[in-house]
């Protein structure tokens, strides 16, 4: 059976010869697209402590003895991806292991360190002394890998709280405390800028359009949302819209206005309400 699906495979062009074993002569062969590859190896594999040991605790977070942490290596990224979109695989299992990477601990992060954030409206950097971001290097690479995987499974009961969480490392959130809006460090803030648009189409969606019609939102931010808002969904009218509001109001600051009409020309092609909000500004 073995050999005739591999003659099968071959037939129609899923495996290719490609080399011969200089010392056995033996024929060497390779999937003519890595997702052939990719998407054997998820079926192949039946409990995701293959991806991350089940065994690994975060009250304790040491890397468990023999076994490999796949998911903090790239070439694995898509397997994990294809394997979380198995239909063959119960919810109950996906969700302990979504879990598993939401809650990761690395043991990187064992006190409260020092963090630049940016506060928008003050257009300064301060040091802000204690900032608990309670994850270390890997718990966010955990993170930004469950969040790509999400659109595989979208029944998954953590989705809007884990597009949430991305949104505000990527745009910050509002401290009662001081009424500013603070923003997490740059690596964490782009990283998670990118991961949105591998997400939840529909709840990265609402969660930008609620950002932008939030009254704390600082302008600049909300220039961020409405272009990060377009990529994920074109043609969106919320977006224009919002980027209209920043070129048209007199209190927005004018490096701002600027982004977000080289924004608005770049997106409003052939819609009524960029070209007028442009018109307005030359004028």
């Amino acid at each position: 059976m073995g050999e005739e699906l591999f003659k099968l495979a071959c037939n129609v062009g899923w495996l290719n010869l490609v080399d011969r074993d200089a010392k056995t002569d033996e024929e060497v062969y390779a999937f003519f697209h890595a997702n052939f590859q990719e998407y054997f190896a998820a079926l192949a594999i039946d409990d995701w402590d293959d991806f991350l040991p089940r065994k690994h605790d975060n009250n304790n977070p040491q890397p468990v003895p023999d076994k490999r942490y796949r998911i903090f290596e790239p070439h694995w990224k898509e397997v994990i991806l294809l394997w979380l979109g198995r239909e063959d695989i119960e919810k109950s299992e996906k969700e302990e292991f979504v879990n598993a990477m939401v809650d990761f601990k690395d043991g990187c992060l064992d006190k409260h360190l020092p963090h630049y954030l940016y506060f928008g409206d003050a257009d300064t950097f301060i040091n802000y002394e204690v900032v608990d971001l309670k994850k270390g290097f890997y718990g966010f690479r955990t993170y930004f890998i469950t969040t790509a995987g999400i659109p595989e499974f979208k029944e998954c009961d953590l989705v809007d709280e884990i597009v949430q969480q991305i949104v505000q490392w990527g745009f910050g959130k509002f401290n009662s405390e001081t009424q500013k809006w603070e923003k997490f460090i740059n690596q964490i803030e782009r990283a998670a800028m990118e991961v949105l648009q591998e997400t939840n189409r529909e709840t990265a969606i609402n969660a930008l359009v609620e950002l932008i019609y939030n009254q704390n939102v600082d302008n600049f931010t909300k220039y961020l949302a409405a272009s990060r808002l377009w990529e994920i969904d074109t043609g969106n009218q919320i977006a224009i819209n919002a980027l209209f509001e920043l070129i048209s109001n007199q209190d927005v600051d004018d490096d701002t206005k600027y982004y977000a009409a080289s924004s608005l020309g770049e997106i409003g092609t052939g819609n009524e309400t960029a070209i007028n909000a442009l018109v307005e500004l030359i004028n």
